[in-house]
């Protein structure tokens, strides 16, 4: 009698641990499997990401400034961030966005107060419309620099580009208020290298 309740007890002893095992281990595999949440805290974002990210908005565009050293004027490029964009037109304004923001009197002949009023680019060149500020009077440095800064900043995608230039919608022919800088258009980068000189 005794060995058939000791074998009992053995019996249930052991369904007990088999149970007891089986759980633990549908727990375990539960845990294991189950779906999780990435470890990334709040407003964390990996290096990595924001450098590419920042790369695929952004690109870099060339201005021109022109630089006043020991009296002398040297027309420089300045790299530039603009948005990234497939339109040449969004490209060019935000470039000008960019040249006409610069008014320090040592990196840019451009009159303080000059806007781009219109572009567009065609088949037969680039279109710039500026406010009556870029007409301002002024020596013979100053209206070849901005000229060369206009010229320059518009062909920054195409140098080999035609630029036609109005001031308040009217064709450019003399620069300056009637300083007299004529300007025959449309002007590219090569005629204005061989008809015009920085002093």
């Amino acid at each position: 009698m005794n060995s058939d309740n000791n074998r009992s007890l053995s019996l249930v002893g052991k369904l007990a641990f088999l149970f007891i095992l089986l759980a633990g281990g549908l727990t375990a595999w539960l845990a294991f499997n189950s779906p999780r949440s990435p470890q990334i805290s709040p407003n964390t974002t990996p290096k990595s990401s924001l450098s590419s990210s920042a790369q695929e908005i952004q690109q870099k565009v060339e201005i021109y400034l022109v630089n006043i050293n020991q009296n002398k004027a040297e027309l420089v490029s300045s790299a530039v961030t603009i948005n990234k964009s497939d339109d040449q037109n969004s490209k060019l304004q935000q470039s000008f966005k960019q040249l006409l923001a610069s008014q320090n009197l040592n990196s840019t002949q451009i009159p303080a107060g000059t806007r781009l009023l219109d572009s567009m680019i065609d088949k037969d060149g680039i279109h710039l419309n500026l406010s009556k500020e870029f007409d301002k009077s002024g020596g013979p440095s100053s209206l070849i620099g901005r000229l060369a800064q206009v010229v320059y900043t518009a062909t920054n995608q195409d140098k080999d580009a035609k630029v036609w230039i109005k001031v308040e919608g009217e064709p450019l022919t003399l620069l300056g208020q009637g300083d007299g800088l004529i300007v025959d258009q449309p002007m590219t980068r090569e005629k204005f290298t061989r008809d015009y000189r920085l002093e």
